[in-house]
């Protein structure tokens, strides 16, 4: 079986529905943005203000080409797509699934103060951008898109069980 691997904004539930999906398989499952951090020993917001986005971005392709060989379901961070290079992996060596959710979703799960990204302004301003900026790469990544705004967790993981065919 190749990666699953999740994309979508912050906020779309990839972490929580790629623990989700891995237990209810017996899989593995990593999620990018906390190996990173424990092996880099510092924190995403700290990368950030001390190395910047593109040296965490560099970190996420690292990350991405060691986990694929070997992890069953890979929860991404939601800017992973935003490098070319990563996007040419997903798309080729993994199932990529899409989870997408409106704006309104995103604002009622995301706790800004650990998100670099929007610590400039207004949250809904700053995930629109975010968003108008990132569609077209997680849908031209996705080999399939779930719009899980009115979807639970377990709903999410038996949509994507019937959908790949994962029984």
């Amino acid at each position: 079986m190749k990666s699953i691997i999740l994309i979508g904004m912050m906020g779309s539930g990839k972490t929580t529905i790629g623990q989700a999906l891995a237990a209810d398989l017996s899989k593995s499952w990593v999620d990018t943005d906390q190996y990173i951090e424990e092996k880099e020993q510092q924190s995403i917001p700290y990368l950030f203000e001390h190395h910047g986005e593109s040296y965490f971005r560099d970190c996420e392709t690292h990350a991405l080409s060691e986990l694929l060989s070997h992890v069953d379901i890979i929860s991404t961070g939601g800017g992973i797509i935003v490098n070319e290079a990563n996007r040419h992996l997903i798309q080729n060596e993994a199932t990529v699934i899409y989870l997408k959710a409106e704006i309104k979703t995103l604002i009622h799960r995301i706790n800004p103060t650990n998100r670099p990204l929007l610590q400039d302004e207004d949250i809904q301003t700053k995930l629109e951008t975010l968003y108008k900026k990132r569609h077209q790469w997680y849908e031209s990544c996705a080999h399939l898109t779930i719009e899980i705004d009115e979807l639970g967790i377990l709903e999410t993981v038996d949509y994507i069980k019937s959908a790949l065919k994962l029984y």
